[in-house]
């Protein structure tokens, strides 16, 4: 039984002659996104282990990679073979490329690349946590070769730093969207109250990246559910000026029931950029994913939403709003009243919307007007049909 998968699927791993396959005696797990492909992705060669963590490619040398210190000098070893023989010190601490309330992120160094390395202890996580990151290594690895999402390179467990830990190493990135806006890189630029945001062609040209790689994933049977401006992140070197959607430790299948997969229970996303679905805990699909993007691309033109400084279900009752009244909130074309008394509880909220209203609203808006009619329109219809060439001309300002 894999014991990363609750309700997993019984397999064995045969082993000959260095080459591995899993046996499985039933279906894969609930939670593997339908639509997964089969085949290894197309830079393998030979047999690939077809397993949960797909850490090893048969009749080649086992894949290491270093987590280095910030001179970028390699600390410890981790993927196949690796682990368990470094130490960090005050001296020579590991490069972090970000924190989170269980594990790290930290630099490191392939054979030909850099790449980011996300190591979760096992002692100090929860069961749950834990899940989420083999749901990450999971997803990756079905979403192989799809645009716009990071590769994943190795997983599996294996002491790091002397702790027993979960590790997935993918593809080094760029900055999130968001550090990039904040930051003042290229695209970021600040308006007459001195807010950040980004310019509108940075703003759409994001949207436009992110439509089509949330088309690959709908096209494997995944749904993100977590679209949000620290999710999104820029690649590197030829690749700087695209957009790249990460962290999929809340993805489900298209068509998860909360019976089938508990992620669906619990809801998903952060409640500023979340679909009204997944705040509600009801199940999410592709169309959610568009939804959540739509708040995303609002937030990065104006630095700000709405109901930013509200409670969650207040929140949820402005979103509400906006899909009851088809018109979004970035459009001077239509009053959706959501900074009434009865939607709006706090100033941030009502003095937001007077902005927006109030012919303070940028070109990009009837862009977003656009777009967000085209979801309005896809949600009417069940979320199940997407058409992502109407929300890519929306986005081209056609």
């Amino acid at each position: 039984m894999s014991k990363y998968v609750a309700g997993g699927a019984r397999e064995a791993l045969e082993i000959d002659g260095g080459a591995c396959r899993v046996l499985r005696t039933r279906a894969a797990a609930p939670v593997e996104p339908r639509g997964a492909p089969t085949e290894p992705p197309p830079a393998y060669t030979g047999d690939a282990c077809d397993v949960y963590y797909g850490d090893e490619v048969a009749g080649a040398a086992r894949r290491e990679f270093a987590i280095v210190d910030e001179a970028g000098a390699p600390l410890e070893t981790v993927g196949g073979g690796g682990g368990g023989g470094g130490v960090a010190s005050r001296e020579r601490a590991p490069a972090v490329l970000g924190r989170g309330r269980f594990g790290q992120v930290y630099r490191g160094a392939g054979e030909r690349s850099e790449v980011a390395i996300k190591v979760v202890p096992v002692a100090a996580a929860t069961a749950t946590e834990r899940d989420r990151l083999a749901r990450e290594a999971r997803t990756l690895g079905a979403l192989a070769g799809c645009r716009g999402v990071p590769a994943l390179l190795w997983s599996g467990t294996q002491e790091v730093f002397g702790q027993p830990a979960e590790v997935v190493v993918m593809e080094l990135l760029g900055p999130t969207v968001d550090s990039r806006r904040v930051d003042g890189g290229a695209g970021a630029v600040r308006d007459e109250r001195n807010v950040p945001r980004l310019s509108p062609d940075a703003t759409l040209r994001v949207g436009r990246d992110l439509v089509r790689a949330l088309r690959d994933c709908a096209a494997r049977g995944v749904v993100h559910n977590d679209v949000k401006p620290t999710n999104i992140l820029f690649g590197r070197g030829d690749a700087a000026g695209d957009a790249f959607l990460a962290d999929f430790g809340q993805a489900t299948a298209v068509g998860a029931t909360a019976e089938r997969d508990p992620a669906v229970r619990y809801g998903g996303g952060t409640p500023l950029f979340a679909s009204l679905a997944a705040q509600e805990g009801r199940p999410t699909t592709p169309a959610d994913d568009l939804e959540s993007l739509w708040y995303t691309l609002a937030f990065l033109a104006h630095g700000a939403l709405p109901w930013q400084w509200e409670a969650p279900p207040v929140a949820a009752r402005i979103k509400r709003q906006m899909f009851a009244d088809e018109c979004s909130i970035a459009s001077g074309a239509a009053d959706c009243c959501i900074d009434e008394a009865e939607c709006c509880v706090t100033a941030h909220c009502r003095d937001t919307v007077d902005h927006w209203l109030d012919g303070q609203l940028g070109a990009e808006d009837d862009v977003l007007q656009k777009l967000w009619e085209v979801i309005v329109d896809i949600k009417a219809g069940g979320g199940g049909d997407v058409d992502y060439d109407a929300c890519l001309a929306a986005l081209e300002g056609e």
